[in-house]
Parts: C-alpha cells; structure tokens; sequence
C-alpha cells in the first residue's frame, strides 16, 4: 500500500469518526423495510438550470457522505443507493426526511473520492416530523 493510499484510508476514517461524534443527532438510511444507522459528512451541492424561457432557477441538495462499507444489506452484501431510497435524520424529537435526488436528472449518488471509499448521496427534503 503506498503513501497515497494509506493517506486516503486515514482520512476516510478520520471524516467518519468526526461526523460520528456527535451524539444530538442520528442518521439512518432508508429503502423498502429496512432502516440501519450511518454514520455521514453533511454536504451541500449548487445546481443551476436554465427553463425554456432563458429563467435560471437555482437549486440546492442537502449531501450525505457515506462510507460505501455502512451501505451493505441484512446479508453484508453491498448496494448502491437509489431514487427511492431515504435519509432520516434525527435531531432530539425532530425528524428530517430526504429523499435522495439530483435536480438535474443525473442519478442521485457519486463517489466522493478517487479510492471509491465514499459515497456523496444528493438528496432533497420532503417531510419534517
């Protein structure tokens, strides 16, 4: 394992452990019947569109990064995430639901980093409880 890659599994680690240490708020990812906990990095990605009228509308999606190890199914097999897929955040007794889009009709998740350890999802807000 060379420099780089070594460097790149610490700062996986080390993002996970800091988003992890915040004990007010959980996070847990959502499809079908199944919920478990993840553990991400809050992001925010711009997208800027032009309508048929030369208006441009600006638009923003709340990211969620994610360690693709904390993205496994009851089995431990792996999955990518998709359009019907949610986000729950939980912040004392207040809980946010996003859904995971991408404004611009591209599919809703990217890597985040060239070692694919992580994964940016995009998603909107749809429901706060």
């Amino acid at each position: 394992m060379g420099l780089l890659q070594r460097g790149a599994d610490w700062l996986s680690r080390t993002m996970t452990a800091d988003s992890s240490s915040d004990t007010t708020r959980q996070f847990f990812y959502r499809y079908g019947t199944r919920r478990f906990p993840i553990h991400p990095t809050i992001g925010q990605t711009d997208y800027e569109a032009e309508d048929s009228d030369g208006q441009i509308t600006t638009m923003q999606t709340r990211d969620f990064i994610v360690p693709v190890s904390e993205l496994v199914d009851e089995s431990g097999e792996p999955f990518t995430p998709a359009d019907d897929h949610q986000i729950e955040e939980v912040v004392g007794d207040q809980t946010y639901l996003y859904q995971l889009r991408s404004p611009d009709g591209r599919r809703a998740w990217r890597y985040s980093d060239h070692h694919r350890y992580r994964i940016r999802i995009h998603t909107v807000q749809v429901a706060h409880v």
